[in-house]
């Protein structure tokens, strides 16, 4: 049976899921795995090499602050979104988010602007 995403407790578990389920990235080997970012260094299936960064959640990239220009990849369990700060995201659940924005710091202005 699959494992669903909601099963996923840490970041531990997520890796140990992804090392056995490269398929479901576009990952075909795994060359180099390490504690350091970028927590990867992966063929892919076209041939091309990635360093890739895995994490529970795609936002965690951010909150962990990951050195971007050794990343080529973020793979997760959970997303709202395809990309941060232009490196992709493979997510097994993509949740798009919506996004909302005020133009002002005041809320009865907001109205009024859009």
């Amino acid at each position: 049976m699959a494992k669903k995403v909601g099963e996923f407790k840490s970041e531990a578990q997520f890796k140990k899921f992804f090392e056995k389920n490269l398929d479901k990235f576009g990952v075909e080997s795994i060359k180099l795995s390490q504690k350091a970012c970028p927590d990867y260094v992966c063929i892919m299936k076209d041939g091309s090499v990635k360093n890739i960064e895995a994490e529970l959640y795609a936002r965690n990239f951010l909150e962990h602050s990951h050195d971007e220009s050794k990343v080529d990849l973020i793979v997760c369990a959970v997303s709202s979104v395809n990309g941060i700060h232009g490196i992709p995201v493979i997510a097994l659940d993509y949740k798009p988010s919506e996004v909302v924005i005020v133009a002002s710091s005041e809320p009865k202005y907001a109205e009024e602007t859009f």
